[in-house]
């Protein structure tokens, strides 16, 4: 794909499937990174970044809840720490997805990190 990327005036579109369009812009801001995604839609599920977290966090929740529930009463304090695979989420989007996202009482804490566990991406504690 890069041979026949690189050679593209910007702005274009590039149709790798029905459900996958990648569109390539200039960038507006100075990074240091050579190329930054951004998600619109994925075109079939509908799905928008900060929902799609924060589905996947409240499932996590949920599930987590359910498999403690026997155990609750043995310790004083349950944390959740999940690792966040995507890795794309922005810190506009934490906020959104915070905002998304009930936390239940049995959990003290909910702390999602990055996937490579150099950053911190999400905390939930109220």
């Amino acid at each position: 794909m890069y041979s026949y990327c690189q050679n593209e005036a910007i702005p274009f579109k590039y149709k790798i499937n029905e459900n996958v369009l990648i569109r390539f812009i200039k960038r507006g801001s100075k990074t240091t990174h050579r190329y930054e995604l951004g998600i619109e839609s994925d075109l079939d599920a509908g799905g928008w970044v900060v929902n799609i977290c924060s589905d996947a966090i409240r499932h996590c929740i949920e599930e987590k809840e359910r498999k403690i529930m026997p155990y609750i009463s043995k310790y004083g304090r349950w944390w959740l720490l999940l690792v966040d695979h995507m890795n794309y989420t922005k810190s506009e989007d934490q906020v959104d997805i915070v905002k998304n996202i009930s936390k239940p009482s049995c959990f003290e804490r909910i702390i999602v990190v990055n996937y490579d566990g150099t950053s911190q991406v999400i905390d939930l504690y109220k």
